[in-house]
């Protein structure tokens, strides 16, 4: 199974399934040890509202690409490149073009020898 995790991570639809998916589990469990998550006032029709909505989000797909077959990404989707980087990873990369260019600019400028004069 093949997943390319960092641009799944960085993915805003993925967290919206992986959250609601998330507080599921951690109500299943706390209701094991008998905490009663019934999210303070707002009764028990509008947890079971909450809790469907969960439920469709999280069968919406956490980690399915609907474009391959199986659960694991395809060639390309592996290839993708994140989303999001580091301001530390940008600045390093517009300091490596900075440097580029100027050992451009300096291979292009014309050097004078004393023969020359």
């Amino acid at each position: 199974m093949n997943i390319n995790w960092k641009v799944r991570l960085l993915s805003v639809k993925f967290w919206l399934a992986l959250v609601p998916a998330a507080l599921l589990v951690g109500q299943a469990v706390l209701a094991v040890f008998g905490y009663n998550w019934d999210f303070a006032n707002l009764g028990q029709q509008l947890t079971g509202v909450i809790n469907a909505v969960f439920a469709v989000l999280t069968i919406l797909g956490v980690a399915v690409d609907p474009t391959t077959q199986g659960i694991g990404d395809s060639e390309r989707a592996l290839a993708y490149p994140p989303l999001i980087t580091t301001k530390a990873a940008k600045l390093a990369a517009l300091q490596e073009q900075l440097d580029e260019l100027k050992d451009d600019k300096a291979d292009d400028q014309p050097t004078t020898t004393k023969e020359d004069k």
